[in-house]
């Protein structure tokens, strides 16, 4: 029987296709082993960042209920207090962030409870813990005003007294957070007063104090903000009928504290894209 030997031999395009399918297998199976799915993205290293603070943002209770308070009071700035859309999505939003308050009164008594220590001297540190119990007083009694938006609590009288405690208090708090925030600015710039002009130990001391004044300088404006917010939602003297206002303080005060509680962008991410720009 005549076989013909080049009807089975493998042709010069087959010989070539099969170089290149090996070619390609080695080369995916050394993408893959050295971890190239991994490493591929859609986002760039400064975009991943920035999106992990988020995530990092909004894994804590805190941040949940600030970022609700900012929509809540940007609506009621929007609003003026007028019935409509943006009035009801306040409303809804209002009862929403009270669940991310819960356990807020114990948190708030820990210092008291445990009798942290305190740098400063007796009056700071009876404001101190006077603060502590009046911010648990405040979310206390604002736990009375979520049980009666959520049908547990029905007396109408005792909702409108803890209204009205939960805000004094709240007012109080913010008061003694500027009170303490004023003493430790004041402290460190005291320390520097008494030290001689050109120390070592009067620069350590200036710097210091400057690092003081920019940690507290953010504290005691948002404390600022949330005092007079205070008022403006108990309606008293000049925030009487101006929900706008209100809207607007409370706004800002809810921004500012998202920005306080947003983590700090990583320091190797900021050389990293210094050294992309330079």
């Amino acid at each position: 029987v005549f076989v013909d030997e080049r009807r089975d031999a493998p042709t010069k395009d087959a010989r070539a296709f099969e170089r290149k399918t090996s070619r390609s297998r080695a080369a995916v199976a050394c993408f893959v082993g050295k971890g190239g799915f991994s490493r591929m993205s859609m986002l760039s290293e400064s975009q991943a960042t920035r999106l992990k603070l988020i995530n990092q943002f909004l894994a804590k209770a805190d941040g949940k209920d600030k970022l609700c308070a900012t929509i809540q009071y940007a609506c009621m700035f929007a609003s003026a207090g007028e019935p409509g859309n943006l009035q009801q999505i306040q409303t809804s939003v209002t009862k929403a962030r009270k669940v991310f308050r819960l356990l807020k009164p114990l948190q708030q008594l820990t210092p008291v409870l445990v009798n942290e220590p305190y740098k400063l001297g007796w009056p700071w540190y009876l404001v101190n813990r006077l603060k502590a119990v009046l911010m648990a007083v405040y979310f206390g009694f604002d736990h009375i005003v979520w049980a009666s938006q959520a049908g547990i609590y029905s007396d109408k009288e005792g909702l409108d007294k803890a209204k009205k405690i939960s805000l004094y208090s709240w007012f109080g708090g913010s008061l003694c957070t500027v009170v303490e925030d004023l003493a430790i600015i004041s402290d460190a710039i005291q320390k520097v007063e008494g030290l001689e002009r050109g120390s070592e130990e009067r620069k350590k001391a200036i710097e210091i104090a400057v690092r003081t004044i920019q940690t507290r300088r953010l504290t005691l404006l948002h404390a600022t903000l949330q005092s007079l917010l205070a008022l403006g939602l108990m309606e008293k003297s000049v925030f009487k009928g101006r929900k706008r206002l209100v809207g607007c303080l409370g706004l800002a005060a809810s921004a500012l504290n998202c920005y306080m509680l947003f983590p700090p962008y990583p320091s190797s991410a900021l050389n990293d894209s210094s050294n992309k720009r330079s």
